[in-house]
């Protein structure tokens, strides 16, 4: 296995990608059309087995000649004046070679910002609106009214692309519009800021046009419009960012503090603005960065600082004590509660493309959390897209097959849009971007262009998910071919606080142990905890927690068919029940559930539950004519339970298959029941069916015919002329609140 290495701060296209620092490079380099590179100035000593960038081509040094000279392992065309460079981090992972990276290679990426202890703030469970000390950040201007424009621009207060409160500032400037003022704030006499114990600020901006870096800065001014500027700070990060609302943050130079005295606040062009649409809004100051208090739109917060905890991310601030997060906290820990923040590093680039494939049995390795002065894995990796768009960009995409992606924060859509197999995260965390609204799923399989697909084997471990429209969300056709997810084995996952919980399609043979999902907002289809579409079959999850779901609990509806299986679920709180049943065949074991287990259930479906609440012979089947329960209560003997068939609906026959019963050709069978009705409206019957060994060659049957309230045996006797199982049933009919109760089942062989 070899070591890569990608840098998308610090790294460049340039670089061989072998190693943390550049360790050699040169403009000239001269080739001859052979293995031979040489360069005046030197320094291959010692480069041996190194890779080397020639230009734009990656080459091996297989042996040094001299200092300035080496042997490559591939040729190149002759040429002076090359530029070649050895060592350093890639930028992005699209640059790795196809030539020398290989499957079961291993990609290093610098940690981020480690959590840093940040003081206390006051949560409300299922509530986005957290309380923090003050002193933290002061309000300049929420942007709702009183913005005047200059010159040559147009001033309004909108209400789209809000961040905070009704409005925001909108700036259109004309062409005529070059540079400086383009609107400002009077706060009025006697409101002047104080803002001498802050270092920067940060707000919400907006572009609908493609922004370039300096165009914007904030100035704070000790006038009345904004003409005498005591501070200015060019607002960052802007370049590139075409649609894109992005949260922005600009210091003072040096790190100085900001004015004393600030009567007005105005933004200034640095450079031409073009005739774009500019929004501004939620304009803060802020505390330097290695202020122990600092905060920004820019951070996201934790109660804990350990590789898996839940991290939320910031919307923006309501007041200088009240924070906004970009959905609800959701946990037990509510009331004053210590705080870790971290900052994600800002890409100006979506990652993860990569131009090679791994294997199921020998992946490429993703790897995040190191520390490049010691080549230690000790951190986590954060990471966001200043530039992604209102409809939702990319942060990391997977495009090839059998990849492990370890130790990342996703602040922003992780997604496929074709199908790729054998991926798997592990310790990663899933979060929705910095954005003024929820318009995307943290992770994405959106596989609708593709007419015959599957995608095997996406396996999570230790994963956390917060404030997407989904958690993770498979999109796919609705016609022709359909998508098949196989394989898939997760453990140790929660989701909290997004909009909905896990849509699921098509899964098949999917193992998942230890899952939350909860407190998922209702939007559209959205609100539930698990979400299972078309054909989902041998799903098998175990120590289930669905709570708090503003819909259901499990979402089934549109499942055509399949099966379902739970061990251990916990379910409450779930606004409209545990199970939303269309037509799948779900059975939950050792399950506690919601007042309502089953909100409804389909024609086509069946919900079973076995210890029910953990109680040993606690069972039921729940059907769209009738319920089949176990019953404690109501027996023919003391022990044990009954089986109660209760019909809603008169038209129909319940059924349920009692026993699989080994029989012997030539011998004599009586099987026998006792059965006991509540009322004569209702019917029942123990069933043999026909045909299914010889001699059978029609139904047998043994009816009920006692009145209501009282224990009779039903019998059946057949010989069959074969050696084989039968399996015996029992059938109700009639009215929609009888009840008929079945015990003891007996078998005897003549």
């Amino acid at each position: 296995m070899s070591d890569w290495y990608v840098d998308p701060v610090n790294g460049s296209a340039s670089y061989s990608g072998d190693s943390w620092t550049l360790d050699l490079s040169g403009t000239d380099g001269q080739t001859y059309g052979t293995t031979k590179l040489t360069s005046a100035s030197g320094g291959f000593t010692g480069k041996q087995g190194r890779y080397i960038r020639i230009v734009s081509a990656v080459r091996k040094i297989v042996a040094v000649v001299s200092d300035t000279e080496v042997t490559l392992d591939a040729t190149y065309t002759s040429g002076t004046g090359r530029s070649f460079f050895i060592g350093g981090p890639l930028n992005l992972m699209s640059g790795l070679s196809t030539t020398y990276f290989v499957a079961g290679d291993r990609v290093k990426v610098p940690k981020t910002e480690a959590p840093t202890a940040s003081g206390t703030m006051t949560f409300t469970n299922q509530s986005p609106s957290v309380v923090m000390d003050s002193g933290r950040i002061a309000i300049i201007d929420q942007c709702e009214s009183g913005w005047v424009g200059a010159a040559n621009i147009t001033a309004t207060h909108q209400t789209s692309l809000v961040l905070m409160g009704t409005y925001s500032l909108k700036l259109v400037p004309l062409t005529a519009f070059t540079t400086g003022k383009m609107a400002y704030k009077d706060l009025g006499a006697g409101n002047e800021l104080d803002l001498s114990s802050f270092q920067g600020v940060s707000l919400f901006a907006y572009c609908n046009g493609t922004a370039v870096a300096d165009t914007l800065r904030i100035c704070l001014c000790s006038d009345a419009t904004g003409d005498v500027v005591v501070d200015e700070l060019v607002v960052q990060p802007l370049a590139g960012v075409g649609s894109s609302p992005v949260f922005a943050r600009a210091f003072k130079a040096g790190g100085a503090n900001l004015g004393a005295s600030i009567r007005s606040v105005a933004v200034y062009a640095n450079l031409d603005p073009g005739t774009y649409n500019w929004y501004v809004d939620n304009i803060v100051a802020i505390k330097a960065t290695s202020d122990p208090v600092h905060i920004c739109h820019w951070d996201m917060l934790s109660l804990g600082d350990g590789l898996n905890d839940m991290w939320w991310g910031i919307k923006g601030f309501s007041s200088e004590i009240g924070v906004e997060l970009l959905c609800d906290y959701y946990g037990t820990a509510i009331g004053s509660q210590s705080v870790y923040r971290r900052e994600a590093a800002a890409l100006a680039a979506a990652q993860g493309s990569v131009p090679v494939a791994g294997t199921r049995d020998q992946p490429c390795i993703c790897s995040g959390g190191w520390d490049p002065s010691t080549d230690t894995q000790d951190g986590v990796t954060a990471w966001r897209l200043y530039q992604s768009s209102t409809g939702g960009s990319t942060l990391f995409a997977l495009s090839k097959n059998g990849w492990l992606h370890e130790r990342f924060c996703f602040q922003g859509r992780v997604a496929s849009t074709s199908y790729v197999n054998h991926n798997s995260f592990v310790d990663c965390h899933f979060l929705h971007k910095p954005a003024y609204s929820l318009v995307e799923a943290c992770f994405l399989l959106d596989l609708s262009a593709t007419a015959d697909y599957r995608f095997s084997e996406l396996n999570l471990i230790r994963c956390r998910f917060t404030g997407g429209t989904y958690a993770l969300q498979v999109s796919g056709p609705t016609t022709g071919n359909r998508e098949a997810m196989l394989g898939w084995r997760w453990e140790d996952i929660k989701a909290y606080s997004n909009r909905g919980g896990f849509l699921f399609k098509a899964m098949n043979d999917f193992v998942c142990r230890g899952l939350e999902s909860c407190n998922q907002d209702v939007s559209a289809s959205a609100g539930e905890g698990l979400h299972f579409d078309d054909f989902c079959k041998d799903v098998r999850l175990f120590d289930v927690t669905l709570k708090d779901n503003a819909d259901h609990g499990i979402e089934m509806a549109g499942a055509l068919g399949g099966d379902v299986q739970i061990w251990n679920l916990t379910a409450s709180g779930n606004a409209n029940g545990t199970v939303h049943l269309a037509s799948n065949t779900v059975t939950i074991m050792n399950g506690t559930l919601d007042a309502t287990p089953f909100a409804s259930i389909s024609q086509w479906g069946r919900g079973t539950l076995l210890k029910s609440g953990g109680v040993a012979g606690a069972h039921s089947v729940n059907l769209y004519y009738g319920t089949i329960d176990s019953d404690s209560s109501v027996r023919h003997t003391a022990a044990g339970v009954s089986w109660k068939f209760s019909p809603t609906n008169s038209g129909v026959v319940l059924r349920r298959k009692l026993a699989s019963i080994a029989v012997l050709s030539g011998n004599l069978t009586t099987i026998g029941v006792y059965a006991r009705r509540s009322d004569t409206g209702i019917s029942g019957r123990l069933l043999v069916p026909g045909k299914q060994l010889a001699g059978i060659a029609t139904d047998v049957t043994g009816d009920i015919t006692v009145n209501a309230d009282l224990w009779e045996q039903l019998t059946v006797t057949f010989t069959t002329s074969e050696t084989g199982v039968i399996d015996v049933w029992f059938e109700a009919w009639g009215g929609t609140s009888y009840s008929v109760w079945v015990d003891d089942l007996s078998v005897e062989v003549a």
